[in-house]
């Protein structure tokens, strides 16, 4: 006898029928897919929602089943139009990008693929659709168009600053002799400048590269150290151009240009806020002496009014018989920002203690010295503690040494027992110059202690490194306040 199939088991359980297995299957497709799938009768009437089309539009499966299509479609939209007689009147796929509204009112970017949904007989009896969120492509798309805007933007500016420096260098009746050198320069130092903006993403030039890229090639001659700063981008574009200028006359008439002239270019920022100010310093000494010029060329329009109408302010500038001494004050915001990339100053309370950081610097990406530390922080106060770091990074001994005694000397501070730490004192203290030791990076504490009775008294500290060589730490310097000093 011939077997044939049937949806009964020999046990009685029934089987699926093909059919259905294949129902099964695309129900399983539709409710797991990434994609929204949502399908409409011919009146228009939502009949299917699957979990990614809750996801995309806000609406759960109970409150879009039975609505109308409008229920997301934005009031004057075309697209369903196009998409009713594509797919019900011609019977084609339709695949358009529109907009489509969410749960919340907002509109949501999707790309919409539109198909005829066929009865047992061939008839269209509904539309199925897919819908796909493109609001990150279209975000993409829009950043791109801006970046291009932007590109175009800074394309044209750039060639009327090369035209600009191009039209000045060539002029004047040394032309033959300066002005290849000199257009050169102007050019490479605009290169530096966008290759900054560029590291930044066109937000702005950190100042501190841009220095280091102008002047790291004159070595030890040129000194330079100041807080993080970005500055806008069309100020940089003005600074760099300005800097290169400066480096440039001190190269063929300056410090430079005599064997034991050195440069040193220093800033910072003073004041917190809307009321901080930027502050530049550049001089020059040690070389040939310098006379005002007498006539008035590219550098010298750069260094003066072009930096006047850009910052709002003009330069002092004075040429002394000991090299050319060029200055700036103008207020922060204008320019750019402060960069705090140095979570210790953020955190640091005592107005001494912050001004002991600010005095403490790294030169030309150095650590100071002892020596020059002594000099910078004489005018500071409070309680001075000084570790010698020995060669395998340990706080070899820690006293108030002839330093700290002379600062508070200077202060009118007496250097009390208290102010020492006996070398055999262990404990948290020692872990604290340690680390500052091996780390490299100034390190802050704030302590409050208990005295009972409801008193507490606040410590705050600050650990600085300091490097004979400018790179092995041969001494930590720890600066203390007490609350009622602060």
């Amino acid at each position: 006898m011939a077997l044939r199939e049937t949806n009964e088991t020999r046990a009685g359980a029934r089987v699926p029928s093909d059919s259905e297995r294949r129902l099964a299957q695309l129900a399983a497709v539709v409710e797991t897919s990434g994609e929204a799938l949502i399908s409409v009768s011919l009146t228009r009437k939502i009949l299917t929602w699957n979990p990614a089309a809750e996801r995309l539009f806000g609406y759960t499966e109970a409150e879009a089943v039975g609505q109308d299509i409008g229920l997301i479609v934005p009031v004057a939209n075309y697209t369903p139009t196009r998409i009713t007689q594509g797919v019900l009147g011609e019977g084609r796929v339709i695949r358009v990008r529109t907009q489509r509204l969410r749960k919340d009112g907002t509109r949501v970017e999707v790309s919409v693929t539109a198909s005829p949904m066929r009865g047992a007989g061939g008839e269209i009896i509904g539309i199925s659709s897919v819908f796909r969120d493109r609001t990150l492509a279209v975000l993409a798309a829009g950043r791109q168009k801006s970046l291009m805007r932007e590109l175009a933007h800074r394309g044209n500016n750039l060639l009327a600053v090369i035209q600009s420096i191009a039209r000045h260098s060539l002029a004047g009746p040394d032309c033959a002799a300066n002005a290849r050198d000199g257009f050169i320069s102007r050019v490479a130092s605009l290169a530096r400048i966008h290759q900054t903006l560029n590291a930044e993403g066109f937000e702005g030039a950190k100042l501190s590269e841009m220095v280091r890229l102008e002047l790291g090639e004159f070595g030890p001659r040129a000194r330079y150290c100041g807080p993080d700063v970005l500055l806008w981008s069309a100020e940089a574009q003005t600074f760099g151009l300005m800097l290169n200028e400066l480096a440039a006359n001190a190269r063929r008439h300056g410090a430079l240009s005599d064997p034991h002239g050195v440069i040193d270019a220093r800033w910072s920022v003073e004041g917190e806020k809307e009321d901080a100010r930027f502050r530049f310093e550049w001089t020059e000494t040690g070389g040939r002496p310098v006379a005002a010029p007498t006539r008035r060329g590219f550098g010298l329009t750069m260094m003066i009014d072009v930096v006047g109408q850009s910052f709002g302010t003009g330069p002092r500038i004075e040429f002394r018989p000991g090299g050319l001494s060029y200055s700036l004050d103008v207020a922060l915001g204008r320019i750019g920002r402060r960069l705090e990339s140095n979570p210790v100053r953020a955190r640091i309370r005592s107005p001494r203690i912050l001004a002991f950081h600010d005095a403490w610097r790294r030169v030309n990406g150095l650590l100071p010295s002892f020596e020059e530390l002594d000099v910078e922080i004489r005018g500071q106060s409070g309680h001075f503690t000084v570790a010698t770091i020995d060669p395998f990074g340990e706080p070899a001994n820690r006293r108030f040494d002839a330093m700290s005694r002379r600062l508070a000397d200077a202060r009118g501070v007496e250097a009390s027992a208290g102010d020492r730490i006996a070398r055999e004192t262990p404990g948290a203290d020692e872990a604290m110059f340690r680390r500052c030791a091996r780390g490299r990076e100034p390190l802050y504490e704030l302590s409050t202690i208990d005295l009972g009775g409801g008193a507490r008294r606040t410590f705050e500290r600050l650990f600085v490194p300091c490097a004979a060589d400018g790179v092995k730490v041969t001494h930590v310097v720890a600066m203390s306040i007490q609350d009622e000093e602060a």
